[in-house]
């Protein structure tokens, strides 16, 4: 004779999840942010060059960016956005200036070595 199970009548209960505090949700949230903001970061380096209006060192940085094959978007040293970053510590004696967001990458006059092995850097560091 062959007896048969019934399942039990009624709902089941859903596995119980680890329940978190809210500060360990926000610490949660908070670093996955982070790590979303490096990595867009990385895949999507803004370089900016600062320059001046008639300076043949910002024509020759144009050029060598270009050689290497990058973008950079330009900023008139006059401009707000300027004073706003000179006001920030960065450097704007000696145009055109190179930033990658964060630190000076090249200022003066551009070499195409340097400046590929400094891009290069950064983008592994990233």
């Amino acid at each position: 004779m062959a007896s048969s199970r019934k399942k039990p009548q009624g709902k089941t209960r859903p596995p119980q999840l680890p329940s978190y505090g809210r500060k360990k949700i926000q610490t949660i949230l908070t670093s996955s942010r982070e790590l979303h903001n490096s990595l867009i970061s990385c895949l999507y380096m803004e370089l900016l060059l600062i320059t001046g209006s008639d300076c043949h060192l910002c024509e020759r940085a144009r050029d060598v960016l270009s050689a290497l094959g990058h973008d950079a978007r330009e900023i008139d040293v006059t401009s707000p956005e300027a004073l706003s970053l000179a006001d920030s510590g960065v450097p704007l004696m000696f145009l055109p200036v190179l930033l990658d967001g964060e630190h000076v990458l090249a200022y003066g006059r551009f070499s195409e070595r340097a400046l590929r092995k400094q891009i290069s850097q950064v983008e592994v560091a990233r």
